[in-house]
């Protein structure tokens, strides 16, 4: 009986008959109605977006770090935009805006700025207004320059730093406008290419590609990488390319106009009220010590000297220069006086500046100095009957409490005094002034009236002298626990009158 055949094996559905494994064999499609044609075949046929081996990204790009980059690199472009935003908004509604090309009006206004202007009847200018006009000596061109003055029916014009009035006069038929707002930097671009300077403009071309390279570097927890190409799966959210052409494009556009719309000044000026937008300002003199002795000063200290220790008085009064004591250092960067720019600071425990000439008692004056500080408390300046130590009178001076708000006042047999709301202990410049005469009792800082109290019209009767930066404060309101001031001083003066709004306001516009 022969043996029973043994029935032949059926290959395995994985493998082929020469049993390799099988590559066609796939599950059969499924219906699925969110794909394109309602089918999708195995999984393997569908590209991962996602690069072999990753999941979520993650690692440094949602770290501190990252977060802190991109924070960073977005504020510095959201500035760029409100800059370049704010000096060309206003064209539409008949303003003109104009970039700065040359250093005519240094320090106050550099290169690269953006003068903003307004039109305005010409008879309504007055001396001292920002005048914006046809430039009479460079057809084509714009002039931005302080009036001086009327001559023949023209105007002529003046820059802050140049030592006299421009050489041609300005037709009214000229004149554009009045300026009103200053934007720094902003036009820089427009002058590299006016000049041909490329360097700089490709500079700040790569550095703006890297801030919009850095404004996307972080990714919150959670975010995926953008679908790669062939790929049937849609990303999971806005690709971060097409964020950064976006982005590009927006700043581009604003860059472009900026390039574009801004007409070229060969001139301007501009009085800072802070960093970053300022409005223009118009003043008659063009140096702290020209509007100084304008008003008349007997005894003007810009302490200015580099080494002591004489403090020398450049106003009317003969015989009344005045000595460093203690701790005193010369030389250090003061207000923005146009060649005056030094100041001296006092120490806060040693140093203070004194005058060794008699001043048998002033009634009717007023006293003005420039401050700076971080450190409140002390006396900056005022009047006592000591020349060399504490006085045993005094009164007819400015100080800062240890809150850093400023006080000025007379003693006409009780305390006089006027006070500001707030401190002035910031570190930035201000120029304080304090008045008595027949209009009362006054006090300005940064040329706005603080206050005025027409009923205070005298003062103590003593014979004294002029002092800065010390003197004793024993029962005065808000007196500071230390009478040393600590910080900066600069451009002080005393006038044998009552100085007026107008007048204040031209000392502080000179040196601001």
């Amino acid at each position: 009986m022969p043996p029973p055949r043994t029935p032949p094996r059926a290959p395995s559905p994985r493998s082929s008959s020469s049993g390799r494994p099988r590559t066609t064999d796939r599950p059969p499609y499924r219906p699925d109605p969110t794909r394109p044609g309602g089918h999708v075949t195995d999984p393997r046929d569908v590209d991962d977006p996602r690069p072999p081996g990753s999941g979520p990204v993650a690692g440094w790009r949602q770290g501190w770090t990252a977060l802190l980059l991109t924070s960073l690199a977005r504020s510095v472009l959201a500035a760029v935009v409100v800059l370049v935003a704010w000096s060309v908004v206003p064209v539409p509604f008949g303003a003109q805006s104009h970039v700065v090309l040359t250093g005519s009006m240094a320090p106050r206004l550099q290169v690269g700025d953006v003068v903003v202007s307004r039109d305005v009847p010409v008879p309504t200018l007055a001396v001292g207004d920002v005048v914006v006009a046809a430039d009479p000596d460079r057809p084509g061109g714009v002039r931005v320059h302080r009036l001086a003055g009327w001559e023949d029916g023209r105007l002529r014009l003046r820059g802050d730093a140049n030592p006299a009035p421009d050489s041609s006069l300005v037709s009214p038929a000229d004149v554009v406008g009045v300026g009103v707002l200053r934007v720094p930097w902003i036009g820089a671009p427009r002058v590299w290419v006016s000049t041909g300077d490329w360097v700089p403009l490709t500079a700040t071309g790569v550095g703006l590609v890297s801030l919009l390279a850095a404004s996307s570097v972080f990714r919150p927890p959670g975010a995926s990488l953008p679908a790669r190409a062939g790929s049937h799966r849609a990303p999971v959210r806005l690709t971060r390319r097409g964020r950064r052409v976006r982005a590009a494009t927006v700043l581009g556009l604003l860059v472009g106009v900026t390039v574009t719309t801004h007409h070229a000044a060969s001139a301007a000026y501009a009085s800072t009220a802070g960093g970053g937008l300022s409005t223009l300002a118009s003043a008659q003199h063009f140096r702290c010590a020209a509007a100084v002795a304008d008003a008349g000063a007997g005894r003007y200290y810009p302490l200015q000297e580099t080494d002591g220790p004489t403090a020398v008085n450049l106003g009317t009064d003969p015989d009344a220069d005045a000595t460093f004591h203690g701790g005193v250092a010369l030389g250090s960067p003061g207000p923005d006086c146009l060649g005056a720019d030094r100041a001296v600071t006092l120490d806060g425990s040693s140093g203070w500046i004194g005058t060794a000439s008699p001043v048998s008692n002033p009634t009717v004056f007023s006293i003005g100095v420039w401050f700076r500080t971080t450190v409140a408390g002390g006396k900056i300046m005022g009047f006592g009957t000591s020349a060399n130590a504490t006085s045993g009178q005094y009164d007819r001076h400015v100080y800062m409490s240890d809150d850093g708000r400023l006080t000025f006042g007379v003693y006409n047999g009780a305390i006089q005094t006027i006070t500001t709301p707030g401190s002035y202990a910031d570190g930035a410049w201000h120029l304080a002034v304090g008045t008595l005469g027949p209009a009362g009792l006054g006090f300005y800082v940064d040329g706005a009236r603080i206050g005025l109290r027409p009923e205070v019209t005298t003062a103590e009767q003593i014979t004294g002298f002029w002092r800065l930066g010390f003197d004793t404060l024993g029962g005065w309101p808000g007196a500071p626990g230390n009478s040393y001031f600590t910080g900066s001083l600069a451009h002080a003066a005393v006038y044998p009158t009552q100085l007026g709004p107008d007048e204040v306001r031209e000392l502080y516009v000179t040196g601001a």
